[in-house]
């Protein structure tokens, strides 16, 4: 069997593959290597994170809330925290007194339970909320 035989099959299967790994469906881009998957979608964020009470760490000190009428409240290290937020090109954005604006990817996990979350645009530190 000679090389130009086979390659056009291997071009397509590649193609194949390329796509499966980057689907986007319901407004969550999915990695089938990944347990999470981003929240691509202003829909799909309200529906996931919305109106629930989201937990840093398993003590469950530090939390917050993220409003449908685009503000967020809560607790950190003894202190009340708050701001107002939109949903921008795939990230969620927050501002709060005294701090930046900051962008961040969150990312739904497949049991529905965490949220993985990657400060500056994705490119930044991340961490864990949980959510009841």
């Amino acid at each position: 069997m000679s090389v130009r035989s086979w390659l056009p099959s291997v071009g397509v299967l590649a193609l194949s593959l390329g796509l499966a790994a980057c689907q986007t469906t319901g407004g969550m881009k999915s990695d089938p290597a990944n347990t999470f998957a981003q929240i691509t979608t202003e829909e799909a964020f309200i529906d996931a994170v919305v109106g629930k009470q989201l937990f840093y760490k398993a003590d469950k000190a530090n939390s917050i809330v993220i409003a449908e009428d685009r503000t967020w409240a809560g607790n950190w290290n003894g202190k009340a925290i708050s701001g107002e937020w939109e949903f921008k090109v795939g990230y969620f954005c927050r501002t709060m007194v005294d701090a930046e604006k900051d962008c961040q990817k969150f990312e739904l996990s497949k049991s529905q339970d965490t949220v993985k979350v990657t400060r500056n645009n994705g490119r930044g530190k991340s961490f864990i909320y949980t959510y009841e």
